[in-house]
Protein backbone atom coordinates (compact mmCIF):
# COMPACT_ATOMS: atom_id res chain seq x y z
CA UNK A 1 0.00 0.00 0.00
CA UNK A 2 2.78 2.45 0.90
CA UNK A 3 4.72 1.61 -2.43
CA UNK A 4 0.97 2.69 -4.67
CA UNK A 5 1.10 5.35 -2.55
CA UNK A 6 4.59 6.45 -2.98
CA UNK A 7 3.82 6.52 -6.47
CA UNK A 8 0.39 7.92 -6.46
CA UNK A 9 -1.15 4.55 -7.69
CA UNK A 10 -4.97 4.14 -6.41
CA UNK A 11 -5.49 0.64 -4.89
CA UNK A 12 -8.25 -1.25 -5.67
CA UNK A 13 -9.44 -4.73 -3.43
CA UNK A 14 -11.87 -6.27 -4.90
CA UNK A 15 -13.33 -8.62 -2.21
CA UNK A 16 -15.77 -11.66 -2.52
CA UNK A 17 -17.59 -11.81 1.04
CA UNK A 18 -20.10 -14.93 2.13
CA UNK A 19 -18.82 -17.87 1.19
CA UNK A 20 -20.09 -20.99 2.98
CA UNK A 21 -18.16 -21.66 6.52
CA UNK A 22 -17.17 -18.16 6.73
CA UNK A 23 -17.49 -16.90 10.29
CA UNK A 24 -17.97 -13.56 11.56
CA UNK A 25 -14.19 -13.79 12.76
CA UNK A 26 -12.79 -14.03 9.18
CA UNK A 27 -15.61 -10.82 8.26
CA UNK A 28 -14.21 -8.92 11.15
CA UNK A 29 -10.42 -9.79 10.04
CA UNK A 30 -11.58 -8.77 6.44
CA UNK A 31 -12.45 -5.55 7.64
CA UNK A 32 -9.67 -5.00 9.58
CA UNK A 33 -7.35 -5.70 6.63
CA UNK A 34 -9.31 -2.57 4.78
CA UNK A 35 -8.90 -0.78 7.46
CA UNK A 36 -5.19 -1.14 8.24
CA UNK A 37 -5.55 -0.13 4.13
CA UNK A 38 -7.20 2.71 4.79
CA UNK A 39 -4.97 3.88 6.97
CA UNK A 40 -2.07 4.09 4.94
CA UNK A 41 -4.28 5.50 1.66
CA UNK A 42 -7.12 6.89 2.29
CA UNK A 43 -8.05 6.49 -1.70
CA UNK A 44 -8.61 3.36 -1.56
CA UNK A 45 -11.91 2.08 -3.33
CA UNK A 46 -13.58 -1.16 -2.50
CA UNK A 47 -15.45 -3.03 -4.28
CA UNK A 48 -17.33 -6.11 -2.63
CA UNK A 49 -19.31 -9.18 -4.36
CA UNK A 50 -21.37 -11.93 -3.04
CA UNK A 51 -20.22 -15.85 -2.98
CA UNK A 52 -23.24 -17.11 -5.18
CA UNK A 53 -23.23 -20.91 -5.30
CA UNK A 54 -23.92 -22.42 -9.13
CA UNK A 55 -23.87 -26.07 -9.69
CA UNK A 56 -20.83 -27.78 -10.89
CA UNK A 57 -18.65 -26.01 -8.73
CA UNK A 58 -16.56 -27.30 -5.82
CA UNK A 59 -18.38 -25.11 -3.12
CA UNK A 60 -21.76 -26.01 -4.37
CA UNK A 61 -22.17 -28.98 -1.93
CA UNK A 62 -20.89 -26.61 0.71
CA UNK A 63 -23.34 -24.34 0.18
CA UNK A 64 -26.09 -26.86 0.25
CA UNK A 65 -24.80 -28.28 3.07
CA UNK A 66 -25.17 -25.21 4.90
CA UNK A 67 -28.81 -24.32 4.17
CA UNK A 68 -28.81 -23.70 0.18
CA UNK A 69 -32.15 -24.64 -1.45
CA UNK A 70 -30.74 -24.93 -5.36
CA UNK A 71 -33.46 -23.91 -7.73
CA UNK A 72 -35.35 -26.68 -9.31
CA UNK A 73 -35.77 -25.66 -12.67
CA UNK A 74 -34.53 -23.67 -15.80
CA UNK A 75 -36.94 -20.59 -15.17
CA UNK A 76 -35.68 -20.31 -11.57
CA UNK A 77 -31.76 -20.71 -12.36
CA UNK A 78 -32.66 -17.43 -14.81
CA UNK A 79 -33.51 -15.04 -11.77
CA UNK A 80 -30.56 -16.67 -8.83
CA UNK A 81 -28.18 -14.16 -9.39
CA UNK A 82 -25.30 -12.82 -7.49
CA UNK A 83 -27.18 -9.09 -6.77
CA UNK A 84 -30.44 -10.80 -5.73
CA UNK A 85 -28.77 -14.05 -3.93
CA UNK A 86 -28.99 -13.76 -0.14
CA UNK A 87 -26.85 -16.62 1.57
CA UNK A 88 -28.57 -18.77 4.44
CA UNK A 89 -25.38 -18.81 6.20
CA UNK A 90 -24.68 -15.02 6.10
CA UNK A 91 -26.36 -13.48 9.60
CA UNK A 92 -28.36 -10.78 10.43
CA UNK A 93 -25.06 -9.50 12.33
CA UNK A 94 -22.60 -10.33 9.43
CA UNK A 95 -25.11 -8.14 7.46
CA UNK A 96 -25.29 -5.43 9.37
CA UNK A 97 -21.55 -5.56 9.85
CA UNK A 98 -21.50 -5.06 6.00
CA UNK A 99 -23.78 -2.56 6.10
CA UNK A 100 -22.20 -0.60 8.05
CA UNK A 101 -18.51 -0.69 6.80
CA UNK A 102 -19.27 -0.87 3.19
CA UNK A 103 -21.94 2.35 3.42
CA UNK A 104 -20.62 4.26 6.19
CA UNK A 105 -17.06 3.76 7.33
CA UNK A 106 -15.33 3.10 3.98
CA UNK A 107 -17.06 5.55 2.08
CA UNK A 108 -16.45 8.19 4.69
CA UNK A 109 -12.85 7.50 5.61
CA UNK A 110 -11.42 9.27 3.08
CA UNK A 111 -12.68 13.25 3.68
CA UNK A 112 -12.75 13.88 -0.04
CA UNK A 113 -15.18 11.05 -1.05
CA UNK A 114 -17.90 13.16 -1.83
CA UNK A 115 -15.52 14.06 -5.48
CA UNK A 116 -15.40 10.91 -6.61
CA UNK A 117 -18.49 10.71 -8.69
CA UNK A 118 -20.83 13.34 -10.66
CA UNK A 119 -23.50 14.17 -8.42
CA UNK A 120 -26.44 16.70 -8.66
CA UNK A 121 -25.12 19.89 -6.81
CA UNK A 122 -27.59 19.63 -3.40
CA UNK A 123 -26.20 15.84 -3.49
CA UNK A 124 -22.63 17.01 -4.04
CA UNK A 125 -23.06 19.39 -1.07
CA UNK A 126 -25.07 17.25 1.60
CA UNK A 127 -22.21 14.55 1.00
CA UNK A 128 -19.79 17.61 1.32
CA UNK A 129 -20.98 18.27 4.30
CA UNK A 130 -22.12 14.74 5.99
CA UNK A 131 -18.32 13.90 4.84
CA UNK A 132 -16.63 16.79 6.58
CA UNK A 133 -19.19 15.96 10.02
CA UNK A 134 -18.14 12.28 9.75
CA UNK A 135 -14.27 12.05 8.85
CA UNK A 136 -13.09 12.82 11.96
CA UNK A 137 -14.78 10.37 14.01
CA UNK A 138 -14.84 7.51 11.57
CA UNK A 139 -10.74 7.97 11.35
CA UNK A 140 -10.68 7.77 15.09
CA UNK A 141 -12.76 4.55 15.01
CA UNK A 142 -10.02 3.18 12.18
CA UNK A 143 -7.17 4.44 14.48
CA UNK A 144 -8.50 3.47 17.90
CA UNK A 145 -10.12 0.03 15.98
CA UNK A 146 -12.66 0.54 18.57
CA UNK A 147 -16.32 -0.09 16.63
CA UNK A 148 -18.62 -1.02 19.48
CA UNK A 149 -21.61 1.17 19.91
CA UNK A 150 -21.18 2.48 16.17
CA UNK A 151 -24.23 4.66 16.69
CA UNK A 152 -23.11 7.33 14.31
CA UNK A 153 -23.59 4.45 11.63
CA UNK A 154 -26.86 3.23 12.88
CA UNK A 155 -28.16 6.64 13.04
CA UNK A 156 -26.60 7.80 9.26
CA UNK A 157 -28.00 4.53 7.97
CA UNK A 158 -31.19 5.02 10.02
CA UNK A 159 -31.65 8.57 8.53
CA UNK A 160 -30.29 7.81 5.03
CA UNK A 161 -32.89 5.01 4.79
CA UNK A 162 -35.85 7.43 5.70
CA UNK A 163 -34.46 10.33 3.45
CA UNK A 164 -34.99 7.14 0.70
CA UNK A 165 -38.66 6.85 1.35
CA UNK A 166 -39.32 10.33 1.54
CA UNK A 167 -37.88 11.19 -1.50
CA UNK A 168 -38.30 7.88 -3.46
CA UNK A 169 -34.88 7.89 -3.55
CA UNK A 170 -32.27 4.74 -3.49
CA UNK A 171 -29.17 6.82 -2.32
CA UNK A 172 -26.15 4.91 -0.53
CA UNK A 173 -22.20 5.45 0.22
CA UNK A 174 -19.99 3.44 -1.38
CA UNK A 175 -17.18 2.51 -0.83
CA UNK A 176 -15.15 2.86 -4.40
Amino acid sequence: MALLKKHRIIPFFSIMLCFPGNTSQELDDTFNMIRKAKLIDKRLKVYFSFYTPYPGTKLFNMATENGFNAPDNLAAWATHTFDDFRAPWWTKKQEKTFERFAHFYIPLSNPHNYKNFYRPPLIRILLFLINKFFYPIVYLRFRTNCFKVPVEADLFLFLLKRWNILFKMKYKLYPF
